[in-house]
């Protein structure tokens, strides 16, 4: 297993806290993609822990010895957590919703008419924009393409 991520609740809010007060999240995973749960998955592992309890941070993680690939190796980052309000996935909503959510999009279309530029900003999109936000996240719903049957979970918590 390789670590992916140490999530802190001082600097994720809405992180819950975990079982006898654990304050961390920590993320690893099996850099070989039949591993996982349906054979091309990756297997994700999650595991909680108090961070006082934390030893010393390593400034370079231990390289794995063999891999599935280099690009299941991250990179070491520091993250730099912001909150954002995230909406349900358009196929979880109502139908009724669905259409409103397309009439209101189809309206801004239309007012924005044809960009000239290139770069001119597009109107906004309710599943790009305001369900799906770019980047990584931590909390809120899920994205389409990532949902999970709650009986059935990718990964272990201890």
């Amino acid at each position: 297993m390789i670590g992916l991520a140490q999530l802190y609740r001082r600097d994720v809010p809405d992180l819950p806290v975990g079982p006898d007060g654990c304050d961390l999240l920590q993320v690893f995973w099996c850099p070989f993609h039949a591993h996982g749960p349906g054979r091309h998955d990756l297997e994700l592992y999650l595991r909680r822990r108090r961070s006082g309890e934390v030893g010393r941070v390593l400034g370079d993680p231990p390289q794995p010895l063999v891999v599935g690939s280099d690009g299941l190796v991250p990179e070491p980052c520091v993250l730099h957590p912001e909150q954002v309000t995230t909406h349900p996935f358009a196929g979880l909503l109502p139908e009724g919703l669905c259409v409103r959510i397309d009439t209101w999009e189809e309206a801004l279309e239309e007012a924005a008419g044809r960009p000239t530029e290139e770069n001119a900003a597009q109107p906004v999109r309710y599943q790009y924009d305001l369900s799906i936000p770019p980047g990584w996240r931590v909390g809120g719903y899920a994205s389409g393409f990532h949902l999970v049957r709650p009986d059935r979970p990718s990964g272990g918590v201890s």
